[in-house]
């Protein structure tokens, strides 16, 4: 009977969620208590998983952005979505190759995608995908729930005139 209780118990210990610990020490925390408490807008559920297309009508629209929220949505459309309104400029592929160095996957062929992330690192609004292997801009992979908060905050205060906007600037994404 203990065994089958120990069995059970070590069963239910793996299925469970992992979020309720992974958000006490998520590197995006900070970021999030402010928008509770700023938007009151409050991120659940698993924070490294894509955002789900009702967080993104909510980030998008706080943002004041019209943008058709999609599941999966990728990383290089976020940031597009983020970016057209800004109108930043980015003064040719030197400038980009300079912003981008620093990122282990940037792409030497997609125009597109580097024009996007340059203006995103020139203004601040990108700190990359911390990997074992180095920084990562992962412009097709899914932005998750945490990334887009972030994002999301980022923007807001740079479109408010606060470049720094409190501890976003700190965080990765």
């Amino acid at each position: 009977m203990k065994k089958i209780l120990v069995a059970l118990l070590s069963v239910a210990m793996m299925i469970m969620p992992r979020t309720v610990i992974a958000q006490d020490k998520h590197w995006a925390n900070e970021v999030l208590e402010e928008l509770k408490e700023t938007y009151n807008i409050e991120v659940k559920g698993d924070l490294n998983e894509p955002a789900n297309p009702t967080l993104q009508e909510q980030l998008f629209g706080l943002a004041g952005l019209e943008v058709t929220p999609q599941a999966g949505m990728i990383r290089f459309w976020a940031f597009t979505y983020f970016l057209e309104p800004l109108n930043i400029k980015v003064e040719d592929s030197d400038e980009e190759n300079k912003l981008l160095k620093k990122y282990r996957d940037k792409c030497d062929y997609c125009r597109k995608a580097n024009k996007i992330f340059s203006k995103a690192e020139k203004i601040g609004i990108l700190k990359g995908r911390l990997t074992p292997e180095g920084l990562r801009l992962a412009p097709q992979e899914a932005i998750t729930t945490a990334e887009l908060a972030v994002l999301t905050m980022r923007y807001l205060g740079i479109k408010d005139g606060h470049k720094n906007y409190v501890s976003v600037s700190s965080c990765f994404m």
